[in-house]
């Protein structure tokens, strides 16, 4: 009985044997060649077994060559896309920079007015622009422009939407006039139809009237230098460039007088979103120009970008922040005279 037993487990603790090694991956299909030899059904169950094993280890040598050239494969393609990204962000950088110096650094030195500007593009590239050039001798032209989107078309157009605008005013003399032929002229060159919201005005430095049109942007903010009230400029019903072409656009002007302060700006900072989802609103940027009156214009400048960086705290700008400040000291001799 005893031999009987150990005849019948012999074979049953070689398979079983085997069958472990085949889950260790340790399996030798020369371990059952005894067994498979032999003619009855345990002979039969081995070589069908080894068979399988053989098999089964194939299979698994087959995978793990197909998942080390798969992993080799993923290996270079990441590294051709991190020398990739790491391209794209260095363009990226530099048409940053190129941007930077499109946008001009500082006001010209005038004894009629003093000014400063900025724009902080919410990605690597912004759409919003600001600009200013003298007109003639006593005109000095403003500009702040708000383009729909954000990132590399964004900054296409703005550029484009830029240089357009600065044509039409060397062409044009009225800034209505100067809004609608650029208007026409990026409405011919707009293929995905992008649009800009813009306002530009005109300031007679010897009068002190600002005449300007807005093409559906933000109405500027007037701070009175007698009293240092804030008043909101009125708007001119004016559509944003590139909608429609053929579009006329209104004027209205406004008497600055010496020591008034002119705050033109974009959207980004109206609507600048704290972590709740809450907007800067204009309410609170009239607020931070309460003092503007008595600072200058260095000051009105970080004032109110520190008062939309301490709302929106840790939360990620939402859209590009630029704004324009322009204080009129007065006409060229009596400016003169009280420098």
């Amino acid at each position: 009985a005893a031999m009987a037993a150990r005849r019948i487990a012999r074979p049953v603790v070689a398979m079983t044997r085997a069958a472990m090694e085949v889950d260790e991956r340790t399996f030798e299909p020369e371990s059952l060649d005894e067994l498979a030899a032999g003619s009855g059904e345990l002979g039969t169950l081995a070589r069908v077994f080894r068979k399988m094993a053989i098999e089964v280890q194939a299979r698994e040598e087959h995978l793990e060559q197909q998942v080390r050239a798969r992993t080799q494969e993923l290996q270079e393609k990441n590294t051709l896309l991190e020398g990739a990204r790491k391209r794209v962000e260095s363009e990226l950088e530099v048409a940053r920079s190129l941007q930077a110096a499109i946008l001009p650094q500082g006001m010209p030195q005038h004894p009629s007015y003093a000014g400063r500007a900025t724009m902080v593009p919410a990605r690597e590239l912004g759409g919003d622009f600001y600009d200013f050039f003298p007109i003639g001798e006593n005109k000095i032209g403003l500009v702040i422009a708000d383009v729909s989107g954000k990132g590399v078309p964004a900054a296409f157009f703005m550029a484009i939407s830029r240089t357009t605008l600065r044509v039409a005013a060397r062409d044009f003399e009225r800034p209505g006039d100067g809004l609608a032929a650029a208007n026409d002229q990026i409405c011919a060159q707009n293929p995905h139809e992008m649009f800009v919201t813009v306002f530009y005005g005109i300031l007679d430095v010897v009068t002190g009237v600002l005449t300007y049109a807005n093409g559906g942007h933000n109405a500027p903010a007037l701070v009175r230098a007698a009293s240092g009230a804030v008043e909101v400029l009125p708007r001119t019903g004016g559509v944003a460039l590139g909608v429609m072409a053929g579009l006329p656009y209104a004027e209205a002007s406004v008497t600055l007088a010496p020591g008034d302060t002119l705050f033109l700006y974009t959207d980004g900072i109206s609507e600048a979103m704290d972590c709740d989802g809450q907007e800067f609103t204009e309410a609170r940027l009239l607020t931070s120009l309460d003092e503007a009156s008595r600072s200058s214009v260095d000051v009105v400048l970080s004032k109110v970008t520190d008062a939309v960086s301490a709302f929106v705290g840790p939360a990620e700008q939402s859209d590009d922040i630029t704004c324009l400040v322009l204080r009129y000291i007065g006409p060229p001799a009596a400016a003169s005279a009280a420098a």
